[in-house]
């Protein structure tokens, strides 16, 4: 895009920040409030992708799946790429034998074939490791901003 200047990448990245985080607010905002509005309606779900699908065909017929696939697909895809980016980029640096397309074609069949599992599954199988590595997370996030040395070292190669 023509930018190069450090001052200028940071400005146009905050810029871009808060724009994502107003909008993402205004989304999950109405999320919220058509799910209130919708309480009451429905049997309880065993996830949230089954709870959108309930309230969409409620509220706006089969063109709401339509419009709740569209968004889903563009949100998850814009997602994807971002996390297949990242780790293609990591493994690239951890086994540089192996070329950044054969990651990139690798993760995304196993994402395409973990996804095929169905949500509820993905969510039981995420929750236990999520809770493990929250804390430790957390936890390693506070005493780095402390600059602990001796802490973060531990942690990292422990």
């Amino acid at each position: 895009m023509g930018i190069t200047k450090p001052r200028e990448i940071a400005k146009d990245t905050i810029k871009s920040g808060i724009i994502t985080v107003i909008l993402m607010g205004i989304i999950y905002t109405l999320l919220a409030c058509v799910g209130t509005m919708s309480i009451g309606r429905f049997a309880i779900s065993s996830n949230g992708g089954i709870s959108l699908t309930q309230i969409a065909t409620y509220y706006l017929g089969k063109g709401g799946l339509i419009l709740l696939a569209i968004i889903v697909i563009l949100a998850c895809l814009k997602t994807e790429i971002g996390a297949i980016t990242a780790c293609s980029e990591t493994f690239v640096q951890l086994f540089p034998q192996l070329s950044y397309k054969f990651f990139i074609i690798a993760i995304s069949i196993f994402a395409c074939l973990f996804t095929n599992v169905g949500l509820t599954n993905i969510i039981q199988f995420s929750l236990p490791v999520l809770m493990f590595l929250y804390p430790l997370t957390i936890t390693l996030q506070k005493r780095s901003l402390s600059n602990d040395n001796a802490f973060y070292f531990f942690c990292s190669f422990a």
